[in-house]
């Protein structure tokens, strides 16, 4: 039964901390069926077709994630952070979203024979307008979604996520069983976006009012544009390595480097995002409360740069042997990228909550002014890398990732605020050095013994990275943590059989 505005804005309170870990919950569940999905997408559709096709697509995606980040000028954010939202803020920020998106679909299709002679590919002119369809069911839904986080009710968020991913698996697979053409990426994407817009409106059945007043949404917009901004800065760093190794180095290079990517994207951003989607909301709840912000903050940091640093070093060390396994031995060059993407992972658990810490702190100027920086940094690297080849381009972007830009965030979100440079520097101690004992290892080991099959060099990369925790528990403040973490645990697992 549709719901009203008024109504969908009473849906609100519960404790925050304790909202925040339940959905974190249902989103990890979400992103562990989307790694299982992922990985099995990859493994089967990555001995169907071939790194052309996968260079193909990737191409067209470039000018899809650009208008994806665009499409709400920030103001879905907008509506997760604010603090007080009335009636006809929400329904403006509905139809404005939606105009915009319908706008930037138009643009996209209008742009596809550009985008077919720059990378000198005919073939991505119907790609592109194909993709564009999925612009308009996103935009169609981005309010429902930005009021399911605001209201921590993330349930729905991960079945919506759910059905996508599967709906894309069971299309994608089966076209490229039978077609054997990239044409079954493009429908996977579509089917996937179709599939979850349509639970975010059966989930969410509110239907927005008349759009009367426009101009209510003046302060949200101008939250949103310095986001916008950030957004914008923050494509062009990630993504101008794919760019220009498309443009300069042909489909076949672009392929690789698209799965050497994904595989960054499964590791990372996809184990991150659950976290990263229930902190923003939960930060911006404890505004008012510094002692309160500064103990979730660095209690998260803490275990994320654990997790994350074991990960990326795991994958610096066996990187190459994983895409072997999951995607064919004609991956190889995909993997020595997937290794120095490795250093990118270990990024994801220091840093990725950057824009969350600033924009719950109503410090959107700050954002837009480090995206700028940003993207001197590792754009500027990318394309220094691709003179060398699509392996220098990966390496640049790890090396700048973790080496310039983590030490420069860490002193942007310290400079005010609750929380603190040397506070952030103490959390991610233990992760950091269980991370340089792993990493230390394990390439040691390469130059003297490791074996060429990629199933046992991947048992090999495990052990390593077990070994080396192991003995990083000498160190006082890493056993600290790792008790902490058991007890965590154990607790939680108390709760729950107690409920």
């Amino acid at each position: 039964m549709p719901i009203s505005t008024s109504e969908v804005l009473r849906r609100t309170g519960g404790d925050a901390a304790a909202l925040g870990r339940r959905g974190t919950l249902f989103m990890a569940g979400s992103r562990v069926s989307g790694m299982a999905v992922g990985l099995l997408s990859s493994a089967v559709m990555g001995r169907l077709l071939s790194p052309a096709d996968y260079g193909l697509v990737a191409m067209a995606m470039s000018l899809m994630l650009l208008l994806n980040l665009l499409k709400d000028f920030g103001l879905t954010t907008a509506v997760v952070q604010s603090e007080a939202l009335n009636e006809d803020q929400l329904d403006a920020v509905f139809w404005i979203n939606l105009y915009v998106t319908l706008g930037f679909a138009v643009l996209g299709a209008l742009s596809a024979p550009w985008v077919a002679a720059f990378y000198k590919e005919a073939a991505l002119q119907p790609i592109v307008y194909a993709l564009c369809t999925s612009l308009l069911a996103v935009g169609l839904t981005g309010a429902h979604t930005a009021l399911l986080r605001r209201q921590l009710n993330f349930a729905p968020l991960m079945w919506g996520e759910i059905v996508g991913q599967l709906c894309g698996l069971v299309i994608g697979v089966g076209l490229a069983w039978w077609t054997r053409s990239y044409w079954a990426i493009v429908a996977s994407q579509l089917a996937a976006a179709l599939a979850t817009s349509l639970v975010m409106l059966i989930a969410l059945p509110w239907r927005p009012g008349a759009p009367r007043q426009l101009r209510s949404a003046a302060a949200l917009i101008r939250f949103g544009a310095n986001l916008s901004v950030f957004s914008l800065l923050n494509f062009f760093s990630n993504q101008l390595g794919a760019i220009l190794t498309g443009a300069w180095l042909g489909a076949g290079a672009a392929g690789h480097f698209n799965r050497a990517q994904q595989l960054l994207n499964l590791s990372g951003s996809t184990l991150m995002g659950p976290i990263s989607q229930t902190t923003l909301p939960v930060l911006s709840r404890l505004q008012s409360d510094a002692e309160g912000y500064r103990a979730y903050y660095l209690h998260l940091l803490q275990r994320t740069s654990l997790f994350f640093g074991l990960l990326g070093a795991f994958v610096v060390v066996a990187g190459d042997a994983v895409a072997r396994v999951l995607l064919g031995p004609q991956w190889e060059a995909a993997g020595q990228m997937y290794r120095w993407f490795g250093l990118s992972i270990m990024a994801v658990g220091l840093a990725s909550q950057t824009g969350n810490v600033l924009l719950s702190q109503a410090r959107s100027s700050e954002l837009r002014h480090w995206g700028f920086g940003d993207a001197f940094i590792r754009a500027g690297a990318s394309a220094i890398g691709v003179s060398l080849g699509a392996i220098s381009v990966a390496a640049a972007f790890g090396v700048s990732t973790l080496f310039i830009t983590v030490p420069i965030v860490f002193w942007i979100m310290g400079r005010k605020g609750p929380v603190s440079m040397p506070g952030q520097w103490a959390a991610v101690r233990p992760g950091l050095v269980c991370a340089g004992l792993v990493v230390a290892v394990g390439l040691a080991i390469r130059q003297f013994a490791w074996p060429g099959q990629a199933w046992l060099a991947l048992v090999v990369g495990v052990t390593i990275t077990i070994g080396a925790t192991l003995l990083a528990l000498m160190d006082p403040a890493v056993k600290r943590l790792w008790v902490e973490i058991v007890m965590d645990l154990s607790n939680a697992l108390k709760r729950r059989k107690a409920a």
